[in-house]
């Protein structure tokens, strides 16, 4: 399904939320997988700001990937990551980078 002007909340187990928003998504019924695309940008309840150009949820391997231009920061840890893709299974508590990336921690 074809989806515009989508704000889509994701909802972790240890009660933290983060929220996205972008112009265009796609939600697959088989698979449930939703993939934001459109200058994806959010935020997390733990203080995390997120943008990239497409997010993908996976369902079935329970990834949330950030992929093009991937931008992680948690201003109160001072901890910035840049990368072609991140990803994460705990909603970025931990998470993987790939591709071209860039990691900044202090100041």
């Amino acid at each position: 399904a074809a989806l515009t002007n989508v704000k889509a909340v994701f909802n972790f187990e240890d009660g933290r939320t983060m929220e996205l928003e972008a112009a265009k998504a796609n939600y697959e019924d088989k698979t449930h997988n939703l993939v934001i695309v459109d200058g994806v940008h959010g935020k997390s309840s733990d203080g995390a700001i997120f943008s990239c150009k497409e997010v993908e949820w996976l369902q079935e391997n329970d990834i949330l990937a950030m992929k093009g231009d991937a931008r992680l920061e948690y201003e109160k840890e001072k901890v910035k990551a840049f990368a072609d893709r991140i990803e994460s299974r705990d909603g970025f508590k931990k998470f993987k980078a790939s591709g071209k990336a860039h990691f900044e921690k202090g100041n």
